[in-house]
């Protein structure tokens, strides 16, 4: 996972912690191979949801590579929580400055580049 990432994570910590379902999203991070046997193992043990999430969003994750962030978004899209994966690419986008060059690909409001 790359910095930006995994500043995100941590800036939108208490949020993630608070209302990601983790069940749905453990099954299918470890689908993906993002965690390990290990850590799927480690994630149903967890007492509370709050635990379960805690574990995941401020350990695992951030130390599971660079396809962590992406699957994430993903699973949290595929897992009925898309609130979830927008806020947190809301977030991220917050934290990208925008090129501003003229010699640059030309840009919309939104901060979309078009090619």
């Amino acid at each position: 996972m790359d910095e930006s990432h995994r500043d995100v994570l941590q800036k939108c910590s208490e949020f993630l912690i608070n209302n990601v379902r983790p069940e749905p999203l453990v099954d299918r991070l470890y689908a993906d191979g993002i965690l390990s046997n290990d850590d799927f193992d480690r994630l149903r043990h967890e007492a509370t949801t709050n635990d379960k999430n805690r574990l995941l969003l401020v350990v695992m994750l951030p130390r599971a590579g660079l396809e962590a962030f992406p699957s994430l978004v993903t699973a949290l899209k595929e897992t009925e929580q898309s609130d979830i994966a927008d806020y947190i690419l809301q977030q991220l986008d917050k934290g990208r400055p925008y090129l501003q060059s003229t010699d640059c690909p030309r840009t919309i409001q939104l901060g979309l580049i078009i090619m």
